[in-house]
């Protein structure tokens, strides 16, 4: 993989990350940037573009349509801010919490095993320590946290909720697997309309104690209804 983008003019003291789904033949099926640095470098590239052009993921479409299997990989890709590959693994081991899924048994709805690679393929990628004060690290950190809320339904109370007077605004930890590890009521609209309490059902801290992991960020989550909601870094206070 060569990465081409000039240097000048992206001159933050960042790394570079994004992830791949590559097919059996190594094609990019599908391609995804956290931070908009990353973001705007990587549709620069060639060989990402040459994935737009070659509409893989339609032909793959294709054959689902057809009945036929389709194999593939999900890489996270981290470079230096010179262009450097700094690291490569598979993005199931760095954000393991997005592949957690539920079951009913019986009545009861309960977390099942999470979704991992087989050992042997593990052992084939070194450890990887995420530094959480990077911006594209903490924009790859902030996807899995809003894929972790999706999936967690919003209580029937809260659904149709509107704050005239701003969003209700919550402070999040989170570990670096993606998952809310506690949180916290920041303003009078969170702490009056929601009690203080995030607004989703079966909502748990830490989401999944078995995974967590230092190390932990802050983010910054605003909610004002169902759908208008945002996730952002926590800025310290000057």
């Amino acid at each position: 993989m060569i990465v081409n983008y000039p240097i000048d003019d992206y001159e933050q003291d960042q790394q570079i990350i994004w992830r791949l789904l590559l097919d059996k033949k190594g094609r990019i099926i599908s391609y995804f940037a956290y931070d908009e640095i990353s973001r705007n470098i990587g549709n620069s590239q060639p060989f990402i573009k040459d994935f737009f052009e070659n509409r893989v993921i339609e032909k793959i479409g294709a054959e689902l349509l057809n009945n036929q299997s389709i194999e593939f990989t999900d890489f996270k890709v981290v470079l230096s801010n010179k262009g450097k590959l700094l690291h490569v693994l598979p993005w199931p081991v760095a954000y393991p919490s997005m592949f957690m899924f539920e079951k009913c048994d019986s009545d009861t709805l309960r977390t099942c095993e999470i979704l991992s690679i087989s050992p042997s393929v593990n052992a084939a990628f070194e450890d990887y320590i995420p530094d959480l004060t990077d911006r594209a690290e903490l924009g790859a950190l902030e996807g899995a946290v809003s894929w972790n809320l999706a999936s967690v339904p919003l209580t029937i109370e809260n659904i149709r909720k509107y704050y005239e007077e701003g969003p209700a605004v919550f402070k999040l930890k989170v570990s670096s697997d993606g998952q809310i590890v506690n949180y916290r009521a920041m303003n009078r609209v969170a702490r009056s309309e929601l009690s203080g309490q995030l607004p989703f059902d079966r909502f748990k801290a830490p989401q999944y104690p078995d995974l967590e992991k230092p190390p932990y960020a802050y983010l910054k989550f605003e909610m004002r209804g169902v759908l208008a909601n945002r996730l952002s870094a926590w800025e310290k206070e000057k």
